[in-house]
């Protein structure tokens, strides 16, 4: 399998795949257990840096359950609401 590797992610300095990225997402997010990465993660400081990272699917997901007003998967409520914030914080913004 080719993985395609972006920007070093300053959670583990390094390129990091999407597949990986996901992961770190959902670890992040308290959706998955951390034991799926192949690396320790310090998960609070990966909520810190996620939640506003361009790479961060889930807040794509959450961008699309603001937008059409139904839930588009089941986040660790703590997660959501910070990202919710950044997201209205940009929107203010522009």
């Amino acid at each position: 399998m080719i993985k395609e590797y972006f920007n070093k992610c300053p959670l583990i300095n390094r390129g990091m795949s999407m597949g990986e990225c996901y992961d770190v997402q959902m670890v992040a997010g308290n959706l998955i257990k951390p034991d799926i990465l192949d690396f320790t993660l310090d998960i609070e400081k990966a909520k810190e840096l996620c939640e506003t990272c361009e790479f961060n699917q889930l807040k794509q997901k959450l961008e699309k359950t603001i937008k059409f007003g139904k839930p588009a998967l089941n986040i660790d409520p703590e997660f959501e609401k910070k990202v919710l914030e950044r997201l209205q914080e940009q929107k203010d913004i522009e």
